[in-house]
């Protein structure tokens, strides 16, 4: 016997925990995710829009225990942190923009948590780059751009490709900002439109808040050619250069693109009139309305989908608009919007790779070294390898179908809504997915606090879970008062949801507004409807 081997340390058995080094077996994996979901599933009533479990006390709890926990343990605290989450993929919750994602990308994705690729580079990655690579060059086919040329990244999130295109527009008006940090004179121009987060990602660049300059847009919704051109000049006499040009290629309500053809001339104009030496960056905040372009191919004559002429009309005009996103030097994408994937599943995209510090040659094999023009340097593969799959089991037809039949429901319900004579019903044109509603009581005042009473009683009986809007940020249409929104995004929702769901709504306006009952007072516990008490 050795005299000077140590002694064994008393290390307890940890091989369990991880995944079989020999044969890469999942069934344990398996095992413990259904494990944890039979434990969920007593929390899940299909009249409910969300899991049962209530509400963060937002203090934390110290969760080291002395010794590892044992795997019953484990999977009890593990699903207690399910408690109230939002059912996507139900028809009941029409609260925003989040699809349910498809079950083979959810399987795609727990994989890749489970092999745990970092697109930093090939080494890390290993075919994740490849679904990388594959995702930009679906995109750039459906922009129309030149596929050798274009480039783009996975990042980390909607306000992360805005980001990027703000960075884009810094590299070209002033180079030497990398090295020796933002100029003083670059601008940001955003729209009245555009989302917020163009005022944060314009700080988070260097520029600053204050030079993020909103634009106003016309009565239409979108920034009209005349407004920039002379906003443009206006910047140029103030000594400013503008670095970025952020236009909306679909906002979140009504689905609202720029013209972007139009505003690209403009642009092209104001640099040649100036004899500029750098083109101000045009950045698409696409994030919502991208899959439109799926629609870009259609044949409306033959119409093959034998939709109706409404459906049709409202598809065609998006379809129509952002499809002019081949003049703009990039665009961000969300999966995790409309592409059915979960989040975070963003993707910037731009047409010459070089503006992103890409070289302009194709990538040698086993060079791939995305972080030297990426922000992150730890970028998991699940986005990626969930939007490739994504794009290639649905396919053109898949994406297109689901659109529509979303699209004809919406329309559904913005028409049911209009009928019942409880309320009115704010963009009835809109092509988009969301309704904009509040009810017919006459002052502003009243409907202020029917709003949020309405509100309220959905959220306290939590069969629907539906979202309130600030007054005079309602889309196109502002309305002076807050509010009710419906915004539908899972397939799985019919016309006979929509039906149950007005008869619902009808039956809390009612009561809310003591239509035969007299007045009621109800506590509004909402997070959007403030804490106060409202009564009629």
């Amino acid at each position: 016997m050795n005299q000077n081997r140590p002694p064994s340390p008393n290390y307890p058995e940890l091989s369990s925990l991880f995944l079989n080094e020999n044969s890469d077996e999942i069934d344990s994996l398996v095992e413990q995710m259904q494990r944890i979901h039979r434990t969920i599933q007593p929390t899940i009533d299909a009249d409910r829009a969300t899991l049962k479990g209530g509400r963060p006390q937002y203090e934390g709890e110290n969760l080291l225990q002395e010794q590892i926990s044992s795997k019953e343990a484990v999977i009890e605290r593990t699903a207690s942190y399910f408690g109230g989450a939002v059912r996507w993929h139900s028809p009941r919750v029409m609260l925003n923009v989040t699809p349910p994602p498809l079950l083979t990308v959810v399987a795609a994705q727990a994989l890749s948590s489970l092999y745990n690729p970092n697109l930093a580079w090939d080494i890390a990655s290993g075919n994740a780059a490849q679904a990388e690579l594959d995702v930009i060059r679906t995109l750039a086919t459906l922009a129309g751009w030149d596929v050798e040329r274009a480039g783009g990244a996975f990042v980390f999130g909607g306000k992360g490709t805005n980001l990027y295109g703000i960075r884009a527009g810094v590299r070209k008006a002033a180079p030497e900002a990398q090295d020796n940090g933002v100029p003083s004179d670059l601008v940001v121009l955003s729209t009245t439109k555009g989302h917020p987060c163009h005022i944060v990602d314009t700080e988070l660049s260097g520029i600053g808040r204050k030079r993020c300059i909103r634009v106003p847009v016309g009565p239409c919704g979108y920034l009209e050619p005349e407004t920039l051109d002379i906003e443009l000049e206006r910047v140029h006499k103030a000594g400013q250069r503008v670095a970025t040009i952020i236009l909306t290629g679909g906002s979140t309500i009504d689905l609202d693109v720029d013209p972007i053809g139009q505003l690209v001339e403009v642009r092209d104009d104001f640099v040649k009139r100036h004899e500029l030496n750098y083109k101000p960056h045009i950045h698409i905040d696409a994030v919502v309305g991208w899959p439109w372009l799926f629609f870009a191919s259609y044949d409306w004559e033959i119409n093959p989908m034998a939709l109706t002429e409404e459906v049709a009309e409202r598809l065609k005009r998006i379809s129509s608009q952002i499809a002019t996103i081949d003049a703009a030097d990039s665009f961000g994408a969300d999966f995790h919007k409309t592409g059915f994937c979960p989040y975070a599943s963003s993707i910037f995209m731009i047409k010459d790779r070089v503006d992103f510090g890409m070289k302009s040659e194709p990538i040698p094999s086993n060079e791939y070294s995305a972080y030297t023009y990426t922000i992150e340097n730890s970028r998991p593969g699940q986005a990626a390898i969930g939007g490739a799959v994504a794009l290639y089991e649905l396919g053109t037809v898949g994406f297109r179908s689901i659109l529509a039949k979303i699209t004809e429901t919406a329309l559904y319900m913005r028409k049911r809504l209009a009928s019942v004579n409880r309320f009115v019903v704010h963009n009835s044109d809109t092509p988009g997915f969301a309704s904009v509603f509040t009810t017919d009581l006459g002052s502003n005042e009243l409907n202020e606090q029917a709003t949020r009473a309405i509100l309220s009683r959905c959220c306290e009986e939590n069969h629907y879970l539906i979202d309130i809007l600030p007054a005079m940020s309602t889309g196109t249409v502002a309305v002076k008062t807050s509010a009710l929104k419906t915004y539908i995004c899972t397939p799985n929702i019919t016309t006979e949801d929509v039906d149950e769901f007005i008869e619902y709504i009808c039956k809390v306006h009612d009561v809310v507004t003591g239509i035969g009952i007299g007045p009621v007072k109800l506590k509004v516990h909402h997070p959007l409807a403030e804490n106060t008490n409202e009564s009629f």
